[in-house]
């Protein structure tokens, strides 16, 4: 038998542990190996690569060098990293499939059995993502973790539509008092003033919640820095996906000063794998490092044209194992105790053009609003109940003037059926109901602009199968309220958003009974958006209250019909 020459041996690999880093001695045939390992620097002196000295870093590099041909050589002191990187994984798998756990000590109301054990598996993480679908209730667990890991100052970003929610959700759930500081309106400047206003004041737990689009402005981005946060909650963190994004560059340097972090979000891969890089990169940098280039690399096969088409992915054991080390994946069609039924909320405001009108139309039943070609046309309002149509339909974003002519006049609820579509996976098909004719093509213009295959039944189009909704995956179906009633089968899809309703409550119940039937076999979530201050308030509180909408609001402003 031959003996093998020099250029056929193995290249050998040596890795040592320090007392703050790992070293890992590798040929220069492995440079691009050693550094796709997440948090490694070169080390020119030692000519070494050095990295965090942590049980996931140690078997980050184990992996990535276990299918290459070398040998690894280490002693007993990675070893003693890696069975820790190993029962941390055995203790986490434990608790998401736990029977058995301790109630939550400190909380409103008993949490039901995958909240219990979600709040078990993030509570002694440093980092770590709730990935729950919408309804399923991530924001009970996350209160819960907050309140019972004796946090004081947490610092939540979310987007707008949610800023205002969390108030609620803290007075719904929490079982210890809790200022929240919602920072949705005004200037930044404003906004840092009230969040530093109450963080002077002798308070014991305050979480400050402002929209991403804000966080990374001046004043807030600096104070934001300089305050000892326990605690950063990113709700609804796929909003951060994008590496070169500036709220997702921003939100990764803050993270760094903060001991504790948690992401909420029931779409944590909203569009291909790759998207949880950023998100990662903000919770555990550690996981798939902060070079995005190499994490491609890593992940990615490219193709199609022009090779930036994601064929696959690669390395998938490997990537399902990193992401789920500190991951909790809820899907409402897996969960056995959810209620049949659940109600969600989300607000926006009106501006611009738009709130004018409203507010000229409510105050002195009578607005302008400005043509294509930039003519000013006149709308007049005749008597109270037309006043009640055109403000529905202005807070939709559009009115028609005295010649019957349509003009929109603003985007605040469209943008918002975005956000909220984007928390829901984009192949589940979501029905959205209307009133107006204007809402439906705001909805049709929606998911061209998602990519989601359209569909309607209105009084001007059916595209229902044999009275059933096409069984078509991420289908986006816009039903006119009217149009919703007796012998339509909506119960393919399990959400209902209410971009706008009528003023006819059994419209309304009948509509809901559509999806949530005889033949549904999953919980369905119903999401209502409100344009907060106007008519839309009063129309749901018309159907709280299981009474007749135009008779609620014209008792409560004095008019009898």
């Amino acid at each position: 038998m031959r003996t093998p020459t020099r250029s056929h041996r193995r290249p050998i690999v040596g890795v040592n542990v320090h007392d703050d880093n790992i070293s890992v001695a590798s040929p220069f045939s492995l440079k691009e190996l050693a550094r796709s390992v997440p948090g490694g620097k070169w080390d020119k002196t030692s000519s070494v690569w050095r990295y965090p000295r942590t049980p996931q870093a140690a078997a980050n590099i184990v992996e990535t060098y276990r299918d290459a041909e070398c040998e690894l050589r280490f002693g007993a002191e990675l070893d003693t990293l890696l069975d820790e990187q190993r029962a941390k994984i055995a203790e986490g798998n434990r608790l998401k499939n736990a029977d058995e756990l301790e109630p939550i000590a400190v909380t409103a109301f008993p949490a039901w059995r995958h909240q219990l054990q979600a709040f078990h598996f993030a509570r002694d993480l440093p980092a770590a993502m709730l990935a729950m679908d919408m309804g399923t209730g991530k924001s009970k667990v996350t209160i819960d973790l907050l309140t019972n890991n004796d946090a004081r100052r947490v610092l939540i970003l979310a987007p707008p539509s949610v800023v205002d929610v969390w108030p609620r959700e803290f007075r719904k759930h929490a079982g210890v008092e809790w200022t929240t500081v919602p920072l949705r309106k005004g200037s930044v400047k404003k906004r840092t003033e009230m969040a530093r206003e109450n963080f002077e004041s002798p308070l014991e737990r305050v979480a400050v919640v402002i929209n991403y689009e804000a966080c990374h402005r001046d004043p807030f981005k600096s104070w934001a820095k300089d305050v000892e946060w326990d605690y950063l909650v990113l709700d609804e963190s796929h909003k951060i996906k994008s590496p070169t994004g500036v709220t997702s560059r921003y939100v990764h340097v803050l993270s760094k000063t903060v001991p504790r972090r948690l992401a909420l979000t029931g779409t944590p891969l909203p569009q291909t794998p790759l998207d949880v890089f950023g998100q990662y990169r903000a919770l555990d940098s550690d996981i798939f490092g902060t070079n995005y280039t190499s994490f491609k690399n890593r992940y990615a096969e490219w193709g199609g044209y022009g090779g930036y088409q994601l064929v696959r992915l690669r390395n998938e054991p490997d990537f399902n194992r990193r992401f789920y080390s500190i991951a909790y994946r809820v899907e409402a069609e897996d969960v056995l105790d959810l209620p049949p039924e659940m109600d969600v909320t989300r607000e926006c405001s009106l501006e611009g053009a738009q709130a004018k009108s409203y507010g000229e139309v409510d105050a002195d039943f009578h607005t302008w609003v400005t043509d294509r070609v930039g003519d000013d046309q006149e709308v007049t309002i005749a008597n109270a109940l037309v006043r009640l149509l055109r403000l529905s339909q202005l807070t939709g974003g559009a009115i028609k003037d005295d010649e019957g002519n349509l003009h929109v006049v603003g985007k605040a609820k469209a943008k918002l059926l975005t956000e909220v579509l984007d928390e829901i996976d984009d192949a589940e098909p979501v029905v959205v109901f209307c009133r107006f004719r204007h809402d439906l093509d705001v909805v049709r213009e929606t998911a061209a602009e998602l990519g989601r295959p359209y569909g309607e039944v209105s009084g001007r189009a059916n595209d229902l199968v044999e009275a059933e909704l096409p069984d078509v995956a991420g289908l986006l179906f816009g039903v006119q309220m009217q149009s919703g009633g007796v012998g339509i089968d909506l119960t393919r899809a399990r959400y209902g958003i209410y971009y706008s309703v009528g003023y006819s409550l059994s419209d309304y119940l009948q509509s809901r009974r559509r999806i949530h039937r005889p033949g549904q076999a999953h919980p369905t979530i119903f999401a209502h958006l409100i344009a907060e201050g106007t008519i839309d308030e009063e129309v749901y509180a018309a159907i709280e209250a299981r009474e007749e909408v135009v008779d609620y609001i014209l008792k409560g402003l004095g008019v009898k019909r």
